[in-house]
């Protein structure tokens, strides 16, 4: 299954280069490729080892992945791999601040830039010393057992409201107000 997944992707790619092909505007592809790349040496490192793994992310269905895993302080793949990104990041940076860019491709130059920044980041965080599954742990909250919490409807609620919305809203709650439509209607016909 991950096979195919990675040859969709790859096959995704080839389709974004070949439709953007002598294209003035090359930012999706070169956004593509970014992401494409950053996410294969993202793999890589958790595959060599790296500190902070996040394993208790992982649904309980795919929870052999771990057995793939292995953490380290660092493996030596990842200093080449925040290394040339880095590098490529200051030549995009120079390269949109150069006086004959023009503003489309600075832009594009600058948001490149920025996902190639966060990738980055992102790779520092998989082997620094800090607990960053914290950042993520709001999302794992389970939901409180048992059925939901009833609900109150809206003319429940609004005699407790200040008495001059609730008699604002005391005509438009009324069961009165509701428009009574024909059997001959064309609105009910319409196909």
């Amino acid at each position: 299954m991950i096979l195919w997944h990675e040859l969709a992707i790859l096959g995704m790619g080839s389709l974004i280069a070949a439709l953007t092909w002598d294209q003035p505007n090359q930012v999706g592809t070169w956004t593509f490729a970014v992401l494409w790349a950053m996410r294969t040496s993202a793999k890589l490192n958790l595959f060599l080892g790296v500190r902070n793994l996040s394993e208790e992310f992982l649904p309980a269905h795919l929870a052999y992945l771990q057995s793939y895993f292995r953490r380290r302080p660092m493996n030596l793949l990842f200093p080449l791999s925040v290394t040339v990104p880095t590098l490529i990041a200051i030549g995009m940076v120079l390269a949109a601040l150069e006086p004959g860019t023009t503003e489309a491709a600075r832009v594009g130059l600058l948001l490149v830039t920025a996902m190639l920044a966060l990738a980055i980041i992102e790779h520092w965080m998989l082997v620094l010393p800090l607990p960053t599954s914290a950042l993520w742990r709001w999302a794992m909250r389970q939901p409180p057992a048992g059925p939901p919490p009833a609900m109150a409807p809206v003319a429940a609620i609004a005699p407790v409201m200040a008495p001059a919305m609730a008699s604002a809203l005391a005509p438009a709650l009324s069961p009165a107000r509701a428009p009574a439509l024909e059997p001959k209607d064309p609105l009910l016909h319409a196909r």
